[in-house]
């Protein structure tokens, strides 16, 4: 991971939770609806590809089984390894450095 993706995550274990993986479209629009409130566009989910190009998992060690990439994405362009959401107008997945700044979503089972 990232080094800023990596702080995301250390963030999330502290509160006893893992950067948010998506596994179908209804857990996705839920992640959007919790967060529409607060105003978030863009944030953080658990996706990287920062260990092997191109081969992506989620953080909290699960399958990487649903993909909501928007047109062209992932392109790595420039070694982007992070993955966030809501993405422009049609609020899809898009690759993008781990450095720039964005909020984080974290999940917990309850």
């Amino acid at each position: 991971m990232g080094q800023r993706n990596l702080w995301h995550q250390i963030n999330c274990l502290y509160m006893g939770a893992h950067l948010a993986s998506v596994h179908s479209w209804w857990e996705y629009h839920q992640i959007q609806r919790l967060t529409a409130p607060y105003g978030y566009r863009e944030a953080w989910l658990g996706g990287t590809d920062a260990a092997y190009e191109g081969v992506w998992f989620w953080s909290d060690g699960s399958r990487f089984d649903y993909r909501r990439w928007c047109s062209g994405e992932p392109n790595n362009m420039f070694f982007q390894h992070c993955l966030q959401m809501n993405y422009r107008g049609p609020k899809c997945w898009d690759d993008l450095w781990c450095s720039y700044h964005r909020p984080s979503i974290c999940a917990m089972e309850i």
